[in-house]
């Protein structure tokens, strides 16, 4: 599955899970074979004959950081707040707000991105890893999801649950991303929505015993800084 096909529609993700969370930033096959989901590696290239694949713009085989952030869609943030339900980070995530705005952060732990000129269908390319994660509080009852992983190949978000299992919480509609550097010379992805998918939202409801969390509520808009060593090819 594409995340950033500019051709699929917006679909549902995650969204008071995501009441802060991310997402994404990638989207599709690698350059040769699909990462594997949970793979924060670079998949390996293999020869194969026919026309030769277009070189991406910008590779990274390692990433070093940054961040992946969310600014919290206002609508969102009003029903969890109307509802008692108190969402925070857990370190090192970060939350802020400015000018009415909620954005809440998650370091980049490591990961690999191609970004390929947006002629290319599936344009961005990868997966990566972060640290940290968000706490959710309601009636007396706290859930924390951490290490979210981002897999481009099947356009969800990963998270660990209460340090257990890990669950496909999030999925992400880039239809909108915008690709560009900033003056650090970091790459950014900034455009793609995060909305509640029906897993997230079913969990949710579960564990808080309530029928809050819907379908398709937007969590809100995410802007992904990319920062890493490119393979020798590219330097």
């Amino acid at each position: 599955m594409k995340l950033f096909n500019r051709d699929r529609g917006p679909r549902p993700a995650l969204a008071v899970v995501a009441a802060a969370a991310l997402l994404l930033a990638a989207c599709g096959d690698t350059s040769e074979e699909a990462a594997e989901p949970g793979s924060t590696s670079a998949p390996q290239d293999t020869k194969r004959t026919g026309p030769a694949a277009p070189r991406p713009q910008a590779e990274f085989l390692s990433l070093t950081g940054v961040s992946t952030s969310v600014d919290l869609d206002a609508g969102t943030a009003k029903i969890l707040a109307d509802n008692k339900v108190r969402v925070g980070p857990v370190e090192p995530a970060t939350a802020s707000t400015s000018g009415g705005t909620t954005t809440v952060s998650f370091p980049i732990s490591e990961g690999y991105v191609a970004v390929y000129p947006t002629s290319v269908p599936s344009y961005i390319r990868g997966t990566f890893s972060h640290t940290g994660g968000l706490k959710f509080t309601a009636g007396g009852k706290s859930l924390e999801l951490t290490d979210f992983i981002v897999n481009p190949g099947n356009s969800t978000l990963t998270a660990t649950v209460e340090g257990g299992s890990a669950a496909m919480v999030m999925d992400l509609d880039g239809t909108n991303v915008k690709v560009t550097k900033d003056a650090q010379g970091q790459t950014r992805l900034d455009g793609t929505v995060a909305k509640l998918s029906a897993t997230g939202a079913e969990a949710l409801n579960k564990f808080f015993n309530v029928s809050l969390f819907k379908q398709g509520i937007p969590l809100g808009v995410v802007h992904v800084v990319l920062t890493g060593t490119a393979p020798p090819a590219a330097k």
